[in-house]
């Protein structure tokens, strides 16, 4: 299945198809692409509708920092199991807990963000 393609299904699956040819006409056939648009752009483009412009973000917001958070928790929890069945774990309680935190500030704002407030 092809960039535009995906597009298409997306936007079917969603009852948005009547602006399949509205994409098209403007290009925007790629979710990369999409993932960066906002309210006002769609707006510009002709999608006069408030809510399916909000329905349309909300689509193909990028999941991209969730992943990020994800893969590092996996990482530090991975970390974690080494240095405790190694007996390391102990001299590195100190570097954890700045870990920690640094995860809990890159987590809040992804929370922000996914909610779009950051």
């Amino acid at each position: 299945m092809d960039k535009r393609e995906k597009v298409i299904l997306i936007l079917k699956k969603n009852g948005l198809e009547s602006y399949i040819p509205l994409f098209e006409k403007n290009n925007l056939m790629d979710k990369k692409l999409l993932s960066k648009m906002t309210e006002r752009q769609f707006e510009r483009i002709g999608i006069d509708n408030i809510g399916d412009r909000k329905r349309l973000v909300q689509i193909f917001k990028s999941k991209g920092c969730l992943i990020a958070v994800l893969v590092f928790v996996a990482v530090l929890v991975a970390a974690l199991l080494i240095l405790h069945f190694t007996g390391y774990l102990g001299p590195f309680l100190g570097v954890l807990k700045w870990i920690g935190m640094i995860f809990l500030a890159v987590f809040v704002i992804c929370l922000l963000s996914a909610f779009g407030i950051f």
